[in-house]
């Protein structure tokens, strides 16, 4: 849609001009404005591209009484302790950028759920559901429980860590990296150090979500499209991944010990870098996992793997708060449908500057 009048900068753009040009209230643009009540989805587009056209700013005088209120941030998040304490990272940029905007009335209230348990998962959505809230920052590890919960939530979600495929109007924004290109990256890496035919060994958790899923597709892709290895799968058929390790150790330790890589599609390979000394006490073969928990970035050190692939978790976190309250305090802000990260490679040489330049999140300015 054009508006046929060619709005300048020096007209100056009312509330009432956006609802007589959108044939709705005043009453409906404020809702639209202030993420109050439902407004059908054509009308809410509608007002979107109008004010799009007129370039309408929302007075920042007219709102200022409006922005002493309280606003209740949900947060759905798995374990902190789960993963190899993964999940430490993103509740501390949470933590942070809700310290830095509680002067503005934001609170957060989290609710932790098990990532392996689907009820778990369903318990944290339905006790956020029952609080008095403003919008929800989640990572929606179980993609179809999140859209059937979530389907009547009207307030504004911001996703972090996973990408979901089919999500619902009112999720704003994701935050997070690109797992398939992650996988294609450690395909890359590990196509430099082999020969042509070497054996590479993936092991993925058998619980695999969204993530392993796509970084399996990105590193398998990657191979079908250059002919850099031969690949094959082992599954760690325990939900106890350390269990599962220790069982196809034992059970595939010929298959194991002929391989040139392992890949791992989740954070466990520390854990493949230590059972292969004790198992096999040889040379230990290129590894290549996920994430900075304590326990890979002491096995970087050690040299049990090759390089860790970082997805930048605190500022998953941090960036996923700011992003929810921009969603509330300016509903036509320009956030985009999707804001992906870089990826990080550490090596035992760059591994220390990663947590020197953490101290950085308290500078991020809002």
């Amino acid at each position: 849609m054009r508006l046929k009048k060619d709005w300048t900068v020096k007209q100056t753009i009312t509330i009432k001009d956006i609802a007589r040009l959108s044939g709705v209230s005043i009453g409906t643009i404020d809702r639209y404005l202030n993420n109050r009540g439902k407004i059908a989805p054509k009308t809410e587009e509608k007002i979107r591209q109008i004010i799009k056209e007129t370039g309408y700013k929302p007075n920042p005088f007219a709102g200022s009484i409006s922005r002493s209120k309280a606003w209740n941030f949900g947060v759905i998040i798995p374990i902190p302790e789960t993963d190899s304490a993964f999940w430490k990272a993103p509740e501390k940029g949470i933590d942070l950028c809700a310290e830095e905007l509680s002067r503005l009335g934001v609170r957060i209230q989290k609710f932790f759920y098990d990532r392996r348990n689907k009820t778990s998962f369903t318990e944290a959505i339905n006790d956020f559901l029952k609080t008095d809230n403003n919008g929800l920052l989640i990572a929606p590890i179980f993609e179809e429980l999140t859209t059937e919960l979530l389907q009547n939530y009207d307030k504004p979600v911001i996703t972090f860590d996973t990408k979901i495929d089919n999500p619902s109007r009112n999720i704003k924004s994701f935050i997070g990296q690109n797992s398939k290109q992650s996988g294609r990256l450690a395909a890359h890496i590990i196509s430099l150090k082999l020969r042509k035919n070497d054996s590479v060994l993936i092991i993925h958790p058998k619980d695999l979500n969204i993530h392993n899923k796509n970084r399996m597709k990105g590193f398998i892709e990657y191979n079908e499209e250059h002919n850099k290895f031969k690949i094959e799968t082992l599954e760690l058929a325990n939900l106890n991944k350390e269990l599962g390790y220790d069982m196809i150790f034992e059970q595939y330790s010929e298959k194991i010990a002929n391989c040139s890589a392992i890949f791992t599609a989740d954070e466990t390979g520390w854990y493949a870098g230590n059972l292969w000394e004790t198992t096999f006490g040889k040379e230990i073969p290129i590894i290549i996992t996920y994430d900075l928990t304590g326990n890979n970035v002491k096995a970087l050190k050690e040299d049990k793997i090759f390089a860790v692939i970082g997805q930048r978790p605190e500022m998953q976190g941090y960036l996923g708060i700011k992003m929810l309250y921009t969603a509330l305090r300016n509903p036509i802000s320009d956030l985009k449908s999707e804001y992906t990260l870089p990826l990080d490679i550490f090596t035992k040489e760059n591994v220390d500057m990663h947590n020197k330049n953490m101290d950085l999140m308290d500078l991020v300015l809002y």
